[in-house]
């Protein structure tokens, strides 16, 4: 599956800095790779939060660069995953 805007949502937006919410039924790998936001490029900036919920598990990236065209992303690190309480 590719990137679809309808799953992209602007959450907060402060200071510069905007933290989004994408959900797909992609794996975390689809979604780390090169290009996979590219047509969100006018919508996303360098630094930018997402947390991403893929089909094998959730977590943030951020956006590490954005040129107008071509986006990369960091890898989705998973966050306060465990619960043993």
């Amino acid at each position: 599956m590719a990137f679809d805007h309808a799953h992209l949502a602007a959450m907060v937006h402060a200071d510069g800095q905007t933290w989004w919410q994408y959900k797909t039924t992609d794996t975390k790998n689809a979604v780390d790779a090169a290009g996979y936001f590219n047509n969100a490029a006018t919508m996303l900036a360098e630094n930018d939060l997402i947390y991403v919920i893929t089909s094998n598990g959730n977590g943030w990236s951020f956006v590490n660069d954005n040129d107008g065209t071509a986006v990369d992303v960091a890898n989705v690190t998973g966050v306060g995953t465990a619960d043993s309480r």
